[in-house]
């Protein structure tokens, strides 16, 4: 498939997804421009945790990481790829933060929340792709 044509089945597939309703959300219209950003932020720092932990998953994540920046492309104006691109790098931190709690916190508590969490945002992540 080329890449034009992948970007356009991409887009068609977001703009489908801003319009399906989603049982435990309100039915307001999705920002899928923030959305998708937050999750190539999430799943970079997902992919370079995976390597550092020699985590067997990193190269899935890679894939998956590849397609979410095609479909952030998809929806992005032009003229806010550098709002865009600060939204995907602040999220990146962030994620990378929970992490690193989650493995490194002298605190369990933390420890299983920050997992948790993490956990719980590659998982609303993942919901966009078609796996």
């Amino acid at each position: 498939m080329g890449r034009l044509t992948h970007k356009l089945a991409a887009a068609a597939f977001a703009c489908l997804l801003a319009t399906t309703p989603h049982p435990l959300r309100a039915a307001q219209p999705i920002d899928l421009v923030s959305e998708f950003a937050q999750c190539a932020g999430r799943l970079s720092a997902q992919m370079e945790h995976q390597w550092l932990i020699s985590d067997s998953k990193a190269d899935h994540t890679k894939q998956h990481r590849a397609v979410m920046i095609e479909l952030l492309e998809a929806v992005t104006d032009p003229a806010a790829a550098k709002q865009t691109r600060h939204l995907r790098i602040m999220t990146k931190q962030a994620h990378a933060q929970l992490l690193t709690q989650s493995i490194f916190s002298q605190n369990d508590g933390h420890k299983a929340y920050a997992h948790s969490r993490a956990q719980h945002l590659i998982a609303r992540c993942m919901d966009f792709l078609l796996s």
